[in-house]
């Protein structure tokens, strides 16, 4: 059953979805923005470190930062070295629902569905347990690393980090984020973004190896807790996921895809 037509369809709802449907509801395009998940930037991805510029274009809120940093440590065997690259670091729920509702006031359309596969012009999606189906004259993939849309039009990543991250308690300032690499003489590297009274830490390995990825990490925590910088008494959060390492696609573009 066609529930409607619309000119524009973005499958994801994260920040680029949001922002492209944002852009094109101010341009009179009519838009539907389709998200799997029941709660907009819910769980959070990645560590959340943005650089200042992209404020001006995307208008989050100071609601959404929860630290600025003065740039980026590099960190490895041979020493470390410091990058100015002034950011913020960010409350990611937030800011992908502040990009979210701007996106509605543009006019653009939510609806929180599962896509199960595009279907000619639209996409074929289970919505309260029911199969239904939006048509559109352009869909648009922003559906992640492992996008239906994408492998639609035969276009998908192949090659990834596997990656994992604690959320902990600092208990020293810091104002830069940390980037280690390789890890104990592994490829892959690790991170600590500092956010405030929080810090972010993870570890990310070739995804043949995530097996080790809570060894390597742990090992990681017990390092900075050693260094006095973090608590390691309790994980106040944890994420992961996978971090397309294969550059950019063959195409990203087929017919109205």
């Amino acid at each position: 059953m066609v529930l409607d037509r619309f000119d524009l369809i973005v499958v994801g709802c994260g920040p680029a979805g949001s922002t492209a449907a944002r852009i094109a509801a101010d341009r009179g395009v009519s838009v539907m923005i389709v998200d799997r998940r029941r709660s907009v930037g819910m769980p959070p991805r990645c560590a959340g470190y943005v650089p200042k510029w992209l404020r001006e274009r995307t208008g989050f809120d100071d609601g959404a930062v929860l630290q600025e940093v003065k740039g980026i440590r590099l960190v490895s065997p041979e020493g470390s070295e410091e990058i100015d690259a002034p950011g913020f670091v960010l409350d990611r729920a937030r800011f992908d629902k502040t990009l979210a509702i701007h996106a509605l006031e543009s006019g653009a359309d939510l609806a929180n569905a599962i896509v199960l596969r595009r279907d000619g012009e639209g996409v074929v999606l289970r919505r309260n347990g029911i199969q239904a189906r939006f048509v559109g004259k352009v869909i648009l993939g922003s559906d992640g690393p492992g996008s239906v849309i994408g492998r639609s039009i035969g276009q998908s990543n192949r090659t990834f980090m596997a990656a994992m991250q604690y959320e902990v308690g600092m208990r020293v300032e810091d104002a830069w984020s940390e980037l280690h690499r390789p890890i104990e003489g592994r490829e892959g590297h690790a991170w600590f973004v500092p956010c405030g009274r929080t810090a972010r830490v993870g570890v990310g390995l070739p995804r043949l190896q995530a097996k080790h990825l809570k060894q390597y990490l742990n090992r990681f925590l017990r390092r900075l807790a050693a260094e006095g910088r973090i608590y390691t008494e309790g994980i106040l959060g944890c994420t992961g996921g996978l971090v397309p390492i294969n550059g950019r696609l063959e195409t990203a573009q087929s017919g109205g895809v």
